[in-house]
């Protein structure tokens, strides 16, 4: 299996990724670096996670479903109806070509970034956060972002994001089932602590 360096993965996705895209992943990637480094978790896993979430997001519709089905890949109804949603699922299953070492806990963080998943681990909660709120992000204030940042810890930060998308999407957009799951479970962990 090959692995490759952080800096040649930089390399290869700066070439495959427009440069909006590009600049998309280094921010989710820095502020991964930074989450990792303030719950004291593994750096360059987080970094690497939020470096290739979106590898495959500005693949066509038919490269997404063809890679997924080449792969045998269980997928969800709304991937195959919305299949940008499918780049997550072939991250997850890239990754182990790029990134000696990826573990389970990689993969899931890397599968269901964009819609979460009721067994994320830090690393998972993480890549929800970082993704929404990385500094080029424009849907999001500078303000909304320091008050998510300043939660006391991911599970705050993840309930902060699904407010915000909750409450900035109306109408427009339905909430997952698997995102309500993960959103009720730490609803519950929360609320035993306090």
């Amino acid at each position: 299996m090959a692995s490759y360096d952080l800096e040649t993965v930089r390399s290869i996705l700066k070439i495959r990724l427009s440069p909006q895209r590009y600049l998309h992943t280094l921010g989710t990637a820095g502020l991964m670096g930074q989450l990792a480094e303030r719950f004291d978790q593994n750096s360059d896993e987080w970094y690497f996670v939020g470096l290739w979430h979106d590898m495959a997001r500005e693949w066509t519709d038919d490269e997404l479903i063809d890679f997924v089905d080449q792969h045998g890949m269980k997928t969800l109804p709304i991937e195959r109806r919305q299949p940008v949603l499918l780049h997550g699922a072939v991250a997850a299953q890239k990754m182990g070509l790029y990134y000696e070492g990826a573990t389970k806990p990689m993969w899931r963080a890397l599968r269901w970034h964009t819609f979460g998943h009721p067994e994320f681990d830090l690393l998972g909660k993480a890549i929800y956060v970082a993704d929404y709120i990385e500094p080029t992000r424009k849907h999001i204030s500078d303000r909304e972002k320091r008050f998510i940042l300043e939660a006391g810890s991911l599970d705050f930060m993840v309930l902060r994001v699904y407010d915000h998308v909750v409450r900035n999407s109306g109408a427009k957009r339905k909430i997952y089932p698997l995102t309500n799951r993960m959103i009720e479970k730490i609803h519950k962990v929360v609320q035993a602590y306090e």
